[in-house]
């Protein structure tokens, strides 16, 4: 058995070590995360899913390293875990500098993911070594890691808002130092701890300097439109800049005509703030666009504004003469940026009939009981990776066929839902709506008088799209005054789609018409049109059978998981090692541990978004619950003696299973039953929901390692395995998500812990 027992006779040490795992464990997952908002900021969100797969491959590259290289280092585990941590703390703050010196391109990708792998090949290595030489600690060092993960998941948001992505990069670099400075303590070197304090003070100075001085900073992204365009406008003046745990946004102001500012979420994506002096006579020039012209068929409505951004969709629906708005927002920032131009921007979220809900819009219109004349959703889109999307690849919950239903549940009987989209959108979102209308009774042919499409020319083949789905079929009068306003607006408005006088659009026409099904409409186009549902909503992967970028992903994966599988075992077989025969069973157990387990992470944490409501502390909660769970269930498994190690694992990896089929089948039922509750009921459901399941999920792993150093097997080798079918499940779940649905991603979670357990009875008699 590899370690001395007899050295933690100081219980000092042990704690020591403990907090060092936690620090490192912790400053890792917070860099994973806080590198998908640099990514999606200054690239695209499509890499802000890549840097989970590189943080996770980077964790496991450090295991196969040691497995190689590692023996050396063995005999002087804390030694050596204080000086990789030192180097790891450094090269986080090495890593952010370097990466910002340089306009950040889509052209350069692959060395700012190699670039990227560096910080988490050394944090990967620092804990390989120490599961490696305390293998019979193995469950409490696992749970010191968990832990921190966890609380470096709930610890995101806040230190997001408060400093910024770049100084929180360069603050994980003070925490893996101070991680260091504790396993140098644990050593007692005298020499180790000076030098680790002295790596601590450069690296607070660092961090220090920043928040005072912004020396380090995302300045130059020229694939982001407010990049460009600041560059292009010497006259445009970035006046703030503030980050959240999903997204920056910043305010730019500038000779804007009818805008006294331009908010940029992620750089890229525009909500305008409007100068208004909060008369309605002031704002009479937005009823010469298309957004207007839902307001012709409803009187005095009451609105909901789903993603109200900087207020313009608000002040349309003032003109439209609505008797209530209500203003649903998702990102904080935006909301207290309109609202501190005040009287220039008419006071709009500040107005006597405007209700402003800080939320999100799909988890806010589920727990409502009002019901709507217009419900408005204008260009609400996920492009920003928030950090649940991190994980998988721009969900968006908006345009599943549930949310539809959802809406139309919502409207008063004449009432309308109005989207603003794009006019490549338009064969997804009618099917979606079509298939929405039919689950309540209508029949295609019927559905189709409930529709109408008016697209806007910007540019030379762009087009700016009004869909209005009405709640009840147009009649003639409702449709004539859209078709006689939509003409007033001149040569750049063009009727595509309206019941009794522009209805013969193909293949609209013939679908409406029953001459074909809706599974010959989708075969018309070339692009995935086939609508989306809450259980695989990618709404906006329209690459068939999945996007390229994550085809190259999980090809890149898979054979990096093999490579982890195939080189150390082609070097294993030239070495005679005592119980060499059980070898493959070991390398199939830790596969299938961290495949299953990052499937059912990632799965649930999409199965619980939209109960939680708030996509940020959804995803606290989860990870919280999940991982804290998880280590408490890996420190109790080290109860257990020596003999009943396997038999512990034949009994977790059963109740697991059971576990995750039941959650596949009842976790819709339950979350209606507490849909209706407060924040604080939902969140403590969510957490004894999680709680069994991660308690669990935190046994196989820890007893393995004990199971494996007993048989003389590579830990460090396991621990690399494990990691890289994490990056391959974390891949795999999007995979499955976008061709078959997260409950089919959670069914083959629960195989991958079926499989564990086969190795465990296979190890029955074989290893004591």
């Amino acid at each position: 058995m590899k370690g001395k027992e007899g050295f933690f006779n100081n219980s000092f040490q042990l704690v020591m070590i403990l907090i060092g795992v936690f620090l490192i464990s912790f400053s890792g997952l917070m860099l994973e995360i806080t590198l998908t908002r640099i990514f999606s900021t200054t690239i695209w969100y499509h890499y802000a899913f890549v840097a989970i797969s590189v943080a996770l491959f980077g964790w496991g590259l450090g295991g196969l390293f040691l497995h190689f290289r590692g023996q050396r280092f063995r005999q002087e585990a804390l030694r050596i875990s204080a000086i990789v941590a030192l180097i790891f703390s450094l090269s986080i703050s090495a890593y952010v500098w370097g990466i910002l010196q340089f306009p950040l391109s889509p052209d350069y990708l692959p060395v700012y993911l190699i670039v990227s792998t560096v910080p988490f090949f050394f944090g990967g290595v620092c804990m390989a070594l120490l599961f490696d030489h305390f293998t019979y600690l193995a469950n409490k060092i696992y749970f010191g890691d968990l832990a921190g993960a966890s609380f470096g998941c709930i610890s995101v948001e806040p230190t997001l808002t408060l400093l910024g992505a770049e100084s929180t990069v360069l603050m994980l670099g003070v925490t893996a130092s101070v991680a260091g400075l504790f396993f140098s303590i644990a050593s007692r070197k005298r020499g180790l701890i000076a030098i680790s304090i002295i790596g601590l003070m450069v690296t607070s100075s660092i961090f220090v300097n920043n928040v005072q001085n912004q020396s380090i900073s995302i300045s130059n992204a020229p694939s982001k439109l407010m990049f460009r365009l600041l560059e292009a406008n010497p006259e445009l003046k970035l006046v703030l800049t503030k980050w959240n745990s999903f997204s920056r946004i910043d305010v730019v102001e500038g000779p804007f005509e009818n805008d006294v500012a331009h908010i940029f979420i992620d750089a890229d994506a525009t909500t305008e703030v409007l100068e208004w002096n909060g008369t309605v006579e002031d704002a009479q020039y937005l009823k010469q666009t298309i957004d207007f012209l839902p307001y012709y068929v409803v009187e005095e409505p009451k609105a909901l504004i789903i993603g109200s951004g900087g207020g313009r969709d608000v002040i349309i629906s003032l003109v439209g003469e609505s008797s209530k708005v209500v203003a649903v927002e998702l990102n904080p920032i935006i909301i207290e940026a309109t609202k501190n131009y005040g009287e220039n921007a008419g006071n709009v979220y500040d107005r006597d009939g405007v209700e402003v809900v800080v939320d999100e819009g799909r988890s806010f219109i589920s727990r409502s009981n009002e019901k709507y004349d217009v419900i408005v959703l204008t260009l609400v889109d996920s492009w920003a990776s928030i950090m649940a999307g991190g994980y998988a690849l721009a969900e968006n919950y908006l345009y599943t066929i549930e949310a539809f239903q959802q809406y139309f549940a919502h409207l008063t009987e004449d009432g309308v839902l109005v989207m603003i989209r794009w006019d490549w959108e338009i064969p997804r979102l009618v099917s979606t709506a079509a298939v929405a209308l039919q689950a309540r009774g209508e029949t295609i042919t019927e559905a189709g008088k409930h529709i109408a499409i008016i697209l806007e020319k910007l540019e030379t083949e762009i087009f700016r799209t009004l869909f209005i789905f009405k709640n009840t079929p147009f009649n003639v009068s409702q449709a004539e005054k859209i078709r006689d306003q939509a003409l007033e607006l001149g040569s750049n408005c063009q009727l595509y789609y309206l019941p009794y006088f522009y209805n013969t659009t193909q293949p609209y026409a013939s679908l409406f018409d029953g001459a074909i099904s809706l599974d010959q409409f989708h075969a018309v186009f070339s692009a995935r049109t086939e609508p989306v549902t809450d259980d695989d909503p990618y709404y906006f992967c329209v690459e068939r059978p999945i996007p390229e970028t994550l085809r190259n992903l999980f090809t890149v994966t898979l054979l990096l998981a093999f490579v982890f599988f195939a080189v150390p075992w082609i070097a294993k077989r030239q070495q005679k090692t005592k119980h060499a025969s059980g070898l493959f069973s070991f390398v199939i157990f830790f596969s299938a541990l961290g495949l299953g387990y990052m499937l059912l992470e990632v799965a649930l944490i999409q199965k619980f978004i939209l109960f939680l409501g708030y996509p940020t502390r959804a995803l606290s909660v989860i990870l919280f619950s999940l991982l804290l769970s998880s280590g408490i269930g890996s420190f109790v498994s080290g109860w257990a003696s020596e003999r009943k190690l396997v038999k512990n694992v034949l009994l977790a990896c059963p109740v697991i299973i059971i576990i995750v089929t039941c959650y596949v089948f009842s976790l819709p039922s339950l979350f209606a039953i507490w849909l209706s509750q407060d924040s604080a009921v939902r969140m403590l459901v969510t957490v004894l929901l999680l709680f069994p399941l991660g308690f669990l999920m935190g046994i196989p792993f820890p007893t393995g390692l004990r199971i494996l150093s007993s048989s003389n097997q590579s830990v460090p080798w396991m621990w690399g395995i494990n990691g890289a079918m994490s990056v391959l499940g974390s891949v795999l779940v999007t995979v499955i998500g976008i061709t078959y649905g997260f409950s089919y991603a959670m069914i083959l979670g629960a195989f991958a812990y079926f499989i564990a357990l086969l190795c465990a009875w296979y190890w029955r008699g074989r290893i004591d």
